[in-house]
């Protein structure tokens, strides 16, 4: 629920003044909401999941679904958070078995034409090893936080947790949506990162290239129509370089610059295979050509926005302002997850914003990012990593975001 309240208060439209520029229509499903399209207005479809038991309660609570909607806490809350927010909430309630879950979120957004679907996801237990000199064995293994959604996905399933059990449900949306899907990760390290109340976020974009960076941007676009957000989006290279460089794109807003990265690891370390859980999202094998359009989409992307002219004349002034709060720059390096990580670093209230990067994935970070959780000493990461994708999860070993958006468009032909 918070994860929710967050990102739909990032992408409330801040002014009247949406007419001409190709923005954010929201509509949530799944306790969801953000969305582009033509129209500035918001509409939110949050749909509210009740996994069916064998119990009693639950079949009782099956054939009431019509009452339920009505007197559900959740949607209660989510209806009255709309309200003092000026927008428009329509709330649905469906009670099923578990399997069921993630088809009818699918099948909700297709049958209401949602856009996008936004989930909300707080990170499993994630455990880390305490390496301090005096940590006994016992201390050394896993530290496990209370992860609420234990009490809606129980630990009844043989030996799945219910971290692993949530994390099928995300990855089984991802894979059957044939809209964008939106999950905003929640990796409950506030004190760390400094977030607090009020303040505005700074966003952070790492930009690889694929189908769910090119979403990626164009969404970060949209919430700096925003006046309170700004944004860093740096183009990603993997590269063998002595000295890695930040190259300033000579845009009309912003100046060349050039930053020197300090680090490069000694070695990277070939993934070897281990023992998981369950099954990585499988999909349709990329070909050359495939490969080459995607590569293309790429680059005119990326140029039509950290290219463009801002003194164009016949440019929608809402497009203008949100690329004036935008900061483009290239990087290469030959450890780009460990380089984008210190880029987002900078920042002491950072929302990441990444493409899943499951499909046409134009650099392979398995190596680079072993390398992040040994030397973080991160366990458990496998679940993550499979939800995620190796982008975000980077982010979220040494846990520098206070908020992470992953995002993937639909598996759609180019």
């Amino acid at each position: 629920m918070p994860c929710m309240m967050a990102l739909t208060q990032l992408v409330r439209p801040p002014v009247s003044d949406f007419s001409s520029f190709t923005t954010v229509s929201m509509c949530a499903t799944s306790d969801t909401t953000p969305l582009k399209h033509k129209t500035p207005e918001v509409n939110i479809s949050a749909l509210r999941l009740i996994e069916l038991s064998d119990r009693t309660s639950a079949v009782m609570k099956s054939s009431a679904a019509d009452t339920l909607i009505y007197t559900d806490p959740l949607l209660s809350i989510f209806h009255m958070f709309g309200e003092l927010n000026d927008l428009p909430v329509s709330t649905s309630l469906a009670i099923m078995p578990y399997d069921d879950l993630a088809h009818n979120v699918a099948d909700h957004a297709k049958r209401n034409a949602s856009q996008l679907i936004l989930l909300p996801w707080l990170l499993p237990s994630a455990g880390y090893v305490d390496a301090s000199e005096g940590a006994t064995s016992t201390q050394r293994q896993q530290k496990f936080d209370h992860n609420p959604f234990e009490v809606f996905f129980g630990t009844s399933r043989g030996d799945k947790s219910a971290s692993v059990l949530h994390s099928q449900f995300i990855r089984g949306v991802f894979g059957q949506s044939e809209t964008d899907v939106a999950l905003f990760v929640d990796p409950g390290n506030y004190p760390k990162t400094g977030a607090g109340p009020g303040g505005s976020h700074h966003i952070f974009l790492p930009f690889f290239g694929g189908p769910d960076d090119r979403l990626a941007l164009e969404f970060v676009v949209q919430l700096c129509a925003n006046p309170k957000i700004n944004a860093t989006a740096v183009k990603m290279e993997k590269r063998e370089l002595e000295h890695p460089v930040v190259e300033r794109l000579p845009t009309a807003h912003s100046d060349i610059k050039t930053d020197t990265i300090s680090f490069v690891l000694p070695h990277q370390h070939e993934l070897t295979p281990s023992t998981i859980e369950f099954p990585d999202s499988v999909y349709e094998q990329s070909n050359t050509h495939m490969r080459l359009l995607s590569d293309t989409a790429d680059s005119m992307i990326w140029s039509r926005y950290a290219s463009r002219d801002l003194s164009e004349s016949d440019m929608p002034a809402p497009l203008r302002a949100a690329l004036s709060r935008i900061d483009f720059s290239n990087l290469a390096s030959p450890v780009p997850l460990h380089a984008a990580i210190q880029r987002a670093s900078m920042y002491k209230r950072v929302l990441v914003v990444a493409g899943r990067s499951k499909r046409l994935v134009v650099e392979d970070h398995h190596a680079e990012l072993k390398d992040l959780v040994e030397e973080h000493r991160m366990v458990g990461h496998e679940v993550i990593r499979k939800t995620i994708g190796n982008v975000a999860t980077a982010f979220v070993v040494p846990g520098c975001a206070s908020g992470i958006v992953v995002l993937q468009s639909p598996n759609v032909a180019m």
